[in-house]
């Protein structure tokens, strides 16, 4: 085996900071715990997910930390860095600057630059040194938020090798959290820069690791270890050339490993060396025989199998070959970041109700045909959506009318109140009662206005312009309602545009919502648990209001002013900054019904967080909407390409889809490929109109997931005429970002019944005499297949909208039933279908391309980037 020297450290072991979990079930764990357990090793970092998130937001005015001032500062504090001189850390930046002044580089920045820079140097030991940082932060993040089991065992076994890498043996947690985010940045920055690089070049198929680790991290992540799931927190070295066994020794006796290290190669996949990038442009010296690439940090994947090979010569030795199968995730649509916040709690309810039902299924028993339970656990999805909306109810309280301060009387009116003497000079001159009872009368009317003077020069109570008071009052009252009134408008507009024939009167609950709109806010999480538990009918009424939450929510979270004029919270916020700034996990806190805020700014900052996560989450979500009218075959569709043998199919009532179900693709993953195949109703069914509501629902997932919606638009071979649910589907197609498939079924149907009608016709016509195993016979059928077919796609045009548009959006012909199924009948099977003629099924195949359920499968996996 031939190893490049500069992959293994002479004389010592390389740190490899690694973090793993068992795949299968521990003693006394269930199968979801160990799922669970392997998914904190999986998941996403909170430093990339924060990266998505601000860059696709903010590509271009991202804030960057002085890059130079942390390279100074680890230089100063990491005993890895601090062997470099003066000249040596400042040769990166007069190189980047050198190579961009000569436009070598377009479109990067300086600081990526010198981050690849400094980290593809071999003079120091730049990428193990980043690799403890991040473990020792993610560890903190883990006892922060008392997420991880048994977290001892899984790093014990790196810890002192850690702190002495970063210089702060027993150092407080602040002290290692400090020196951690220096390393961040530059981690953030290289990040960034191999991304960048590796967007140019060819990346090859594989990858090849040569290390030399310590037995106790061997012995803790990978030896007998098949399965475990693994996160590379250190960015690694690779080559494209694959190590081969032979006869020389590629050491010298001094450079022999010992009892306490291993020799070890990593095998990387395609999945992993997709994340590569060849780096011999940024390296000095660089040799040109072979091509160094170099990882980024948070390489995760699989053990999937460990081979010991063995040296031959005089210094015979052992190599344990790894191979690592990288975890395929998809990549988070950039659209679906930048989409409205409304809109990613539209998207976040649809996708973490569905995905949360138990699927249907055709029997009484625990568990549904095929072993699928009938019972799920909820997502993180929904969860993040119910803590959103709590939080959101701690931060925000309604706008109520302003106390009216007290509104004073003129100096003038004080001063003429309870003034009598006018009225009593009038009936003393009528009178003629004489000037002494004028003066009398006004002697008083001056000590009553001198009074009243000084009471309102006092702010006596008496002299308050009470009316004045109580119609200003009733004046900011009817102001605040009119508030809350336009509010709940954006709810009122988004259950209106759903057009739903059974929500016939919404005014109810946009009553209620607008007289105490925190308290609608609060009854979100009891609504997502009614809504599993409820009825088919009861689903569309209560997702058709959580809709309108979800509108006027998303207002007030994005500073609508319309929504905020009604509210006193401290919303808008940028929900990159309640993730970018922090170091806990990336799903903020769990907000639960007993969770306490501190004060309303810390709740908005958790929903604006929680809010974030939704977003990432739906960026990644991928669905495949099966449609079209009822009795088509959408169903069985989806149930014989993907295996899922809880979607019940036939004729008979009970075979009718009566819901929107959502089934995670084989392979899917909840966290890392949620991909989803989702089964419709047919729409059109007057008597059921939940069904037709149901689907109108689904029209928002075109905007709500842009880019992320797969249309599966199923038609009948046949004459077709347009059909209320094709006018639906149609508008669902029209969105920008939605793809569409089209899938023919029931040709088989369709030809033996036309054929039925014409061969007779041909038996005493043109093929009077002849024989049917004459050749004029298939060539006479190919004719007429080959005219049905164009009549098929003339129908499909028709249905679709558009002659050719069909095919430009994907036609592919498919029976998954009926006598065209199977190859070969069994006699034992009473109800198995032969086809009606022993040519019908292989040339029916050839002139339609109809597809078997396999190719239907790797045809619908591509289509939908898979």
């Amino acid at each position: 085996m031939q190893v490049a020297s500069s992959s293994l450290s002479p004389g010592r072991a390389c740190p490899l900071y690694v973090r793993s979990a068992v795949a299968t079930p521990l003693e006394g764990e269930t199968e979801l715990e160990a799922k669970q357990r392997c998914h904190r090793v999986l998941r996403e970092p909170p430093l990339l997910s924060r990266l998505h998130l601000h860059g696709a937001r903010h590509p271009d005015v991202a804030p960057r930390q002085c890059l130079r001032n942390v390279v100074t500062e680890l230089h100063w504090r990491c005993p890895e860095l601090s062997c470099l001189g003066a000249e040596a850390l400042e040769e990166p930046w007069a190189w980047a600057q050198r190579e961009l002044s000569a436009g070598s580089f377009p479109g990067f920045s300086q600081e990526e630059l010198v981050a690849l820079r400094l980290c593809s140097s071999e003079q120091v030991n730049v990428l193990s040194s980043m690799g403890g940082a991040l473990l020792e932060l993610e560890d903190l993040a883990l006892a922060a938020s008392t997420i991880g089991t048994s977290s001892s065992s899984r790093t014990g076994t790196t810890s002192r090798t850690r702190n002495q890498t970063l210089g702060v043996s027993g150092a407080a947690p602040s002290e290692v959290r400090e020196l951690g985010r220096l390393w961040k940045t530059l981690g953030k920055e290289l990040i960034k820069g191999i991304d960048r690089l590796r967007q140019k070049q060819e990346r090859p198929n594989k990858l090849y690791c040569a290390l030399r680790v310590s037995r106790q991290t061997w012995d803790a992540h990978f030896s007998g270890r098949n399965g475990n799931a693994v996160c590379f927190f250190s960015p690694l070295r690779a080559s494209e050339r694959a190590p081969k066994v032979g006869t020389g020794s590629p050491r010298s006796a001094g450079n022999a490993a010992t009892e306490d290290t291993i020799d070890c190669v990593l095998e990387l996949d395609g999945t992993i060396a997709n994340e590569a990038a060849n780096i011999e442009a940024m390296m000095s010296g660089a040799e040109d025989n072979e091509a160094v690439w170099l990882l980024p940090p948070y390489v995760r994947g699989y053990v999937r199998s460990l081979e010991v090979q063995r040296y031959a010569g005089q210094f015979a030795s052992d190599i344990q070959r790894v191979r690592i199968e990288g975890v395929r995730t998809v990549q988070p649509l950039s659209d679906v970041l930048e989409a409205p916040d409304e809109s990613v709690l539209a998207g976040a309810l649809l996708v973490g109700l569905h995905a949360s039902m138990p699927p249907a299924t055709s029997g009484g028993g625990d568990d549904a045909a095929g072993g699928v339970p009938a019972e799920t656990t909820r997502p993180a999805l929904l969860a993040e959506v119910a803590g959103c909306f709590r939080a959101m109810a701690a931060a925000a309280e309604v706008r109520n009318p302003e106390v009216v301060k007290a509104m004073w009387k003129g100096y003038w009116e004080c001063l003429f109140q309870d003034v009598q003497s006018w009225k009593q000079l009038k009936e003393l001159t009528e009178t003629k009662t004489g000037v002494i009872g004028v003066a009398r009368a006004a002697v008083l009317d001056v000590a009553v206005a001198a009074r009243n003077v000084t009471m309102r020069s006092w702010g006596c109570e008496s002299c308050m312009n009470h009316d004045a008071m109580e119609e200003e009052r009733l004046r900011r009252a009817e102001r605040s309602e009119d508030l809350r009134r336009d509010a709940v408008g954006v709810a009122r507009d988004q259950v209106a545009a759903l057009q739903l024939e059974t929500l016939t009167d919404p005014e109810g609950f946009l009553r209620f919502l607008q007289h105490d709109p925190i308290a609608a806010f609060q009854a979100v999480p009891a609504a997502l648990e009614a809504y599993i538990e409820a009825g088919p009918a009861q689903r569309v009424l209560l997702f058709a209001k959580l809709m309108g939450l979800a509108a006027m929510a998303g207002g007030l979270l994005r500073g609508d002013p319309k929504v905020s004029a009604a509210f006193n919270s401290p919303f808008p916020l940028q929900q990159e900054a309640c993730l970018v700034d922090s170091d806990e996990e990336p799903e903020v806190k769990k907000v639960g019904a007993s969770h306490v805020f501190s004060s309303p700014e810390d709740a908005a900052r958790q929903a604006v967080g929680l809010l974030a996560q939704q977003r990432l989450r739906l960026a990644r979500t991928r669905l495949l909407i099966a449609g079209g009218a009822p009795d088509v075959g959408k169903t069985t569709i989806l149930r014989e390409a993907f295996g899922f043998e809880h979607f019940v199919t036939g004729l008979s009532r009970s075979g009718q889809t009566d819901e929107i179900t959502f089934a995670l693709h084989p392979d899917g993953d909840e966290h890392l490929r949620p991909v989803y195949a989702v089964d419709t109703p047919g729409f059109g069914d007057g008597e059921q109109m939940h069904r037709n509501d149901m689907l109108r629902l689904l029209l928002g997932a075109g905007s709500w997931l842009p880019g992320g919606v797969t249309l599966l638009w199923v038609v009948k071979a046949g004459r077709n005429v347009r059909q209320a649910a094709d006018d639906l589907l149609r508008k669902m197609s029209e969105y920008e970002n939605v793809k569409t498939l089209v899938v023919v079924t029931h040709v088989d149907k369709f030809f033996e019944e036309r054929y039925r009608e014409v061969g007779p016709q041909w038996k005493d016509g043109i093929l009077r005499g002849v024989s049917p195993k004459d050749v004029r016979w298939p060539e006479q059928r190919k004719k007429f297949m080959c005219e049905l077919k164009r009549e098929v796609e003339v129908g499909v045009a028709s249905v679709v909208g558009g002659e050719g548009e069909a095919h430009s959006r994907g036609l592919v012909y498919a029976c998954l039933g009926g006598w065209m199924v199977g190859s070969e009948v069994d006699e034992d099977d009473e109800f198995a279908q032969p086809p009606p003629w022993p040519w019908a099924r292989q040339e029916l195949t050839d002139c339609f391309n109809i597809l078997a359920r396999r190719e239907l499968r790797t045809w619908l996996d591509k289509r939908f980037g898979l």
